[in-house]
């Protein structure tokens, strides 16, 4: 067996890249598994009616999460519509000068045409660089104000 080694080796093969692997960035490791915790707020960019799936809502502003500093978010919400009951949804990206996390919203079920539920159950569903390996879930309480625009989220 190791003569074949050997051999593999001059012929040019890479070795195994998980050995001596070090261990990833403490970032990759904030939050494996728990919840993300912060609290920020920004515009809704815009909304739209679509009476079929619900208003959507458009999303611009800044969360701080504890451990993790300041991320941009972006993203929309989307009320449930014409249903008889249904689950608002919507999807933010988290970005800072490391990578990004997408979380993906799902609100409480609800009777159609309802407005936007205070509380979604957020799952990271993908990340890139330091935060490729992130798994997170838990509850984002959201407000919205529909005369300013504005909007404030609270992760936790």
């Amino acid at each position: 067996m190791p003569k074949q080694i050997a051999t593999r080796a001059a012929a040019g093969a890479r070795p195994d890249p998980h050995v001596g692997t070090p261990a990833p960035p403490a970032r990759d490791r904030v939050a494996a598994g728990r919840h993300l915790n912060g609290q920020g707020g920004g515009t809704d960019t815009g909304s739209h009616a679509l009476p079929d799936v619900g208003t959507v809502f458009d999303l611009s502003g800044t969360v701080a999460l504890a451990g993790m500093g300041a991320f941009e978010l972006t993203g929309w919400v989307r009320g449930v519509g014409f249903a008889a009951r249904g689950r608002a949804t919507g999807r933010v990206v988290l970005t800072d000068a490391h990578g990004t996390i997408a979380l993906d919203l799902l609100g409480p079920l609800q009777p159609g045409f309802s407005p936007l539920p205070a509380a979604f159950t957020y799952t990271a569903t993908g990340g890139t660089g330091a935060y490729r390996r992130l798994a997170a879930a838990g509850t984002a309480h959201f407000a919205f104000s529909p005369e300013s625009g504005a909007f404030s989220v609270q992760f936790a």
